[in-house]
């Protein structure tokens, strides 16, 4: 859903501002497909990630990966929003099934809002799209299919 950049929130503005500044850090020299994330936790912690690629790319750690990792590894806090900016010739770029899957893992609603950030040759804003998190990944599998 594609929205403006008055329609974010003080924190979605955060959000987007610091996956745009951590963008230039992924390691995606194969690829050439810069990603910058970073999500938000409950308790006010922001957590970012850079996609980080290896030569044999099973070794590849993506941006929403790395940022939900590293919340993980700062708190036992569920995330409350993550934004992810990368130049993409999609008119509505989202994470990847497996990013999903993680998000998944430690979202703390279901209607958490995911912020794609689309940038542009010069690196400025060209689109924002907001998704609540159960849009991208519908009947989705989670701990409490596990009894967790």
């Amino acid at each position: 859903m594609r929205i403006e950049a008055t329609d974010l929130t003080p924190l979605e503005q955060r959000l987007v501002d610091e996956a745009i500044k951590i963008r230039p850090r992924a390691y995606a020299v194969y690829s050439n497909y810069l990603v910058g994330a970073a999500v938000a936790d409950a308790d006010g912690g922001i957590h970012v990630g850079a996609n980080m690629e290896g030569a044999d790319f099973t070794l590849t750690v993506h941006a929403e990966q790395h940022a939900m990792n590293a919340m993980r590894l700062a708190t036992n806090a569920k995330a409350v929003a993550l934004a992810f900016a990368v130049q993409s010739p999609s008119e509505s770029p989202s994470p990847c099934g497996v990013c999903r899957q993680r998000i998944r893992e430690f979202a703390g609603s279901l209607q958490m809002p995911i912020v794609a950030v689309s940038l542009d040759q010069s690196l400025k804003i060209e689109r924002l799209n907001r998704y609540p998190f159960d849009y991208l990944l519908p009947n989705s599998f989670g701990p409490e299919n596990l009894g967790k």
